[in-house]
């Protein structure tokens, strides 16, 4: 016996979902979004199964289904609450921006430009202009791109290890393999 729940997410979410798991999500599949949805899965109250939890009503525009099995209802549980729901759309939106960055940093992009590769981007997943902006996607590339700047390791002006080559036919500048 299969369960089916009703997630709301934002549209952009919806979109990116489907395009890459389907219309339909099994908890059972072994992806990131099955395993954030195990995360925020809570079990029901085990008094009263049926009690519902006081919770409000959020609609964010757009609506996943996920299928659920018996056995996965009782391990997981079924309820989410509001701050979860959130954290989740949150967490799927920061997945497209990140692919975005991967997205604009191949190496058989078509264009070297950012700004071509974010359009080109927005239009291959057919996102729409009022739920995720070019301008919003091009300011969080850039702050990304500074923070992945700051994050590199200075270079290492002496090697960490040399090895002498006991080789004499060598010339004496190269008797030294240095490892950076």
């Amino acid at each position: 016996m299969s369960n089916l729940i009703r997630l709301t997410v934002e549209p952009h979410v919806e979109i990116f979902i489907n395009f890459w798991y389907g219309k339909k999500i099994l908890l059972s599949e072994d992806n990131p979004i099955t395993a954030l949805l195990k995360s925020v899965f809570r079990p029901f109250d085990k008094v009263d199964p049926s009690k519902v939890r006081p919770s409000r009503k959020y609609d964010l525009g757009g609506w996943i289904d996920i299928i659920v099995s018996d056995g996965m209802l009782r391990k997981h549980g079924g309820y989410i609450c509001g701050d979860d729901i959130k954290s989740f759309s949150k967490a799927v939106d920061l997945m497209i921006k990140q692919d975005m960055y991967r997205w604009c940093h191949h190496p058989n992009s078509t264009d070297k430009l950012v700004d071509y590769n974010i359009r080109r981007y927005i239009e291959f997943y057919n996102f729409y202009e009022d739920d995720i902006t070019f301008d919003n996607l091009k300011r969080w590339y850039y702050r990304n791109r500074e923070r992945r700047e700051k994050r590199k390791v200075a270079e290492i002006k002496e090697p960490l290890l040399t090895i002498p080559l006991m080789i004499q036919e060598i010339p004496v500048e190269k008797t030294q393999f240095s490892l950076f």
